[in-house]
């Protein structure tokens, strides 16, 4: 069975181009629409990654989703992840 391929890709803020958020999927155009797509805000009291799209998207800024690395297999994406 041959590994699959994974995108890591980076969350950018559009105002600073600081990284935020750095993830791997194996759908990278639907993972970025699921990311650029508007909820409602979680309710927790501390910012994390949907939190910070939440109130960016609301501000009407759209964060910078690009990819960063191709891997074959799922080892090889976490460790681009976290690297």
């Amino acid at each position: 069975m041959a590994a699959r391929q994974y995108t890591t890709y980076c969350i950018k803020d559009p105002d600073t181009g600081e990284i935020v958020y750095v993830g791997q999927t194996v759908d990278f155009p639907k993972r970025c629409q699921e990311h650029l797509t508007l909820r409602s805000r979680p309710k927790i009291r501390t910012q994390n990654i949907k939190t910070w799209l939440h109130d960016t998207l609301s501000s009407e800024k759209t964060p910078i989703i690009e990819a960063l690395e191709e891997c074959r297999g799922k080892t090889l994406s976490l460790a681009s992840e976290t690297a």
